[in-house]
């Protein structure tokens, strides 16, 4: 599903399911109850595979735990997530939202990139700590790609905005960040780290200046528990 949201395929209806709903929904008219709920069902047949990866993992939340009630709470919740923000905007608070663009294909992409993180964070117990580490510096440099840290920055305004140009530059310090990150993973596995939250602490502490001869330590032969909680 992350993948899908990152555009290596799509997941939707059939276009010709589709075309044949949204001839339906127009047909409906508005200002009577039933025929805008009939336009909103028809609408999230077409609008629903945004929702395929969240619905799943509800589902699969749900089938896991066996609660029928809160399985059903679960979905209702979910429902009027969707829901309510769409009667916000038909409301009129639509008026103050950006108009659609190439800005939503970047928003998809941000949202398949936390789904990825997701999938890594749900089998990180079964995973080899070396394996856990080189998928996170993965995708760490997958967000730096996502960020265009590596694509040549366009002159000063390009784009008409010194706002575009300063979300450009944040995003690429973002990119970089990402990336020291994920040498510093690699760098971790490569030596053994045994902690994804400190992949160079296998670095530390490997040299120690020796002990003045006043503070030497002393060593003591114990056999028992008890001589041992003594000393």
């Amino acid at each position: 599903f992350a993948l899908s949201l990152l555009g290596c395929f799509e997941l939707q209806l059939p276009q010709a399911w589709q075309n044949r709903v949204n001839r339906v929904a127009q047909k409906q008219s508005g200002g009577k109850y039933a025929a805008v709920f009939a336009m909103g069902a028809l609408s999230a047949l077409v609008v629903g595979a945004c929702m395929t990866a969240p619905l799943f993992g509800v589902l699969a939340f749900i089938a896991q735990t066996g609660n029928v009630v809160f399985g059903g709470s679960a979905l209702f919740v979910m429902a009027l997530g969707l829901g309510v923000p769409l009667l916000i905007v038909g409301a009129g608070a639509g008026a103050l939202l950006p108009r659609a663009g190439a800005w939503m294909n970047g928003l998809k992409r941000v949202f398949g990139m936390l789904l990825l993180g997701v999938a890594l964070w749900i089998v990180v117990p079964v995973l080899p700590t070396a394996a856990l580490l080189l998928l996170a510096a993965l995708w760490l440099l997958l967000a730096a790609v996502g960020l265009r840290t590596f694509e040549p920055l366009a002159g000063h305004g390009a784009n008409g905005s010194a706002g575009a140009d300063g979300w450009r530059y944040l995003g690429k310090a973002g990119g970089l960040v990402c990336t020291m990150l994920a040498a510093a993973l690699i760098v971790g596995a490569s030596a053994g780290a045994r902690d994804p939250l400190r992949p160079l602490a296998v670095f530390a502490g490997t040299r120690t200046a020796a002990a003045p001869a006043d503070q030497a330590p002393v060593f003591a032969t114990v056999r028992s528990v008890d001589q041992l909680d003594r000393a």
